[in-house]
């Protein structure tokens, strides 16, 4: 199971700051008083709270008020209104809220980079009376801090992930903790039920995604030498990232090649099958040893009756029978090699070199299966990203202005408060256009364009015939 990370909300002068953890549900709340030391509560409903490891832990009136606590529960739970917890150290009234919390401690780590090793420096309550935790180092100190939640009230404790790493020198402009802080400073506002964490983060990848429409390319956008994985003999496609921007066509893709080799070209899907006809495709559904006689593929529907196969050694084999039904053709003499489940199988293809792509649902697919000689080079791609959506206060925006994603989120600050009503002449307003017109303006593609002479009698691989 996954569970909720901390948020930094700062680091400055060796005071780490942690937003408190998510609540959860279900809530309810009591409609009895309970003394101190109390543990049998009265409250309006006790469905959906479990004494199963790992029990409930349940906090008192909520964060941020002065009696507030974090018991577990502590027996069993029949159906109706009745909760029995640990004994509280506070007496609460009727009507005092109860929420369910996945945890009551936070441990505090160093490391001396943001992704390297990290050390527990001290494991503490969370601060349930106040609206954050703050901890201060006493001791050695470090160039980087991280969180993690810990329930140690659990039978069987458990910690959740851990949070981004912010630097001890606090946030970096492009940081979302930076641009969070400055826009609500600069309206003397504050976090709270009206302006919540993930509100802020939503609010900041929409101001992104603004931007980024109001050019087809940025260069802040561009990822170059990004490793797509490696060759196999006779594979098929390669997968796209999860955060190009445009996955379904070629139009977020400077460049695809294979090692040192030149970017392949792009064909749309009509002629990359006219391209492909008469090829089919498919993998084993079991292994091939050298003494066998036929062989089970995943699907042999689109293979002829007789006639050979390649497989990943780029070796053809023929066989004489094909029985679509159960996917098995047979009539072969002998293998020169053993195979495994899931190894590639083609018919009416020659191993080489890919020269040509299409791309569909996320998937890049060459029009030539590579050859031995290419086995284990790197494919490399130069692509557009999508801005991704920050959940943390250490996440970076991708826009390289953090001060008209801070603008952004004034507007939407000022918006959210007069229910929707920003007028067009509003500072914030007038301040975000003008700092996205300066961005526009001042913008470079991050691609070059290369010119290829047409000299007569002299053929450029580009102009090439895309037949075989």
């Amino acid at each position: 199971m996954a569970y909720p990370v901390p948020r930094l909300r700062s680091v400055s002068e060796n005071v780490i700051r942690i937003n408190h953890p998510e609540l959860a549900e279900p809530q309810t709340f009591l409609t009895a008083n309970v003394s101190a030391a109390g543990s049998a509560l009265t409250v309006k409903s006790n469905l959906g709270f479990s004494n199963t490891d790992p029990q409930d832990n349940l906090l008192y009136e909520g964060y941020g008020i002065e009696n507030a606590e974090i018991k577990r529960v502590n027996g069993a739970i029949t159906a109706g209104t009745s909760l029995t917890s640990q004994a509280v150290t506070f007496a609460h009234a009727i009507d005092c809220p109860i929420f369910k919390t996945l945890f009551d401690q936070v441990e505090i780590l160093g490391s001396s980079t943001a992704t390297g090793s990290k050390t527990s420096i001290a494991t503490v309550n969370i601060n349930v009376s106040g609206n954050w935790s703050d901890y201060v180092v006493t001791g050695t100190t470090y160039s980087y801090y991280h969180a993690r939640f810990y329930n140690s009230l659990a039978t069987t404790p458990y910690y959740s992930g851990y949070s981004d790493a912010i630097a001890a020198t606090g946030f970096d402009p492009k940081n979302v903790g930076f641009i969070r802080r400055n826009a609500f400073e600069a309206l003397n506002e504050s976090l709270g039920p009206k302006f919540t964490l993930q509100w802020v983060y939503d609010q900041i990848w929409l101001g992104e995604l603004d931007i980024a429409k109001r050019l087809k390319r940025w260069s802040w956008l561009v990822k170059e030498n990004y490793d797509a994985g490696n060759v196999t003999t006779g594979m098929r496609s390669v997968t796209l990232p999860t955060d190009i921007e445009d996955p379904d066509t070629n139009k977020s893709i400077l460049g695809l090649r294979i090692g040192t080799g030149d970017d392949m070209t792009y064909v749309d899907k009509s002629e990359f099958n006219s391209i492909m006809e008469g090829t089919a495709y498919t993998t084993l559904a079991d292994n091939i040893d050298s003494l066998d006689t036929s062989v089970t593929l995943t699907d042999s529907r689109d293979f002829p009756d007789s006639g050979s196969i390649v497989l990943s050694n780029g070796t053809s084999y023929s066989y004489t029978t094909n029985t679509r039904s159960s996917g098995v053709l047979s009539g072969f003499t002998a293998f020169t090699t053993t195979f495994t489940s899931g190894d590639v199988v083609w018919y009416n293809v020659s191993f080489g070199e890919p020269r040509r792509y299409t791309v569909v649902d996320g998937v890049a697919y060459f029009d030539v299966p590579p050859a031995s000689t290419y086995n284990g080079r790197n494919i490399w791609l130069d692509y557009y990203l999508s801005p991704t959506k920050a959940d943390s206060d250490g996440d970076s925006v991708s826009v390289n202005d953090p001060y008209a994603v801070q603008l952004w989120l004034e507007m939407q600050i000022k918006s959210k408060k007069a229910n929707g009503d920003l007028k067009a002449d509003d500072i914030a307003v007038k301040k975000y256009e003008q700092r996205v017109a300066f961005l526009v303006a001042n913008e470079l593609t991050g691609t070059k364009l290369r010119m290829v002479p047409n000299v007569a009698g002299v053929m450029s691989r580009s102009s090439r015939s895309w037949k075989r």
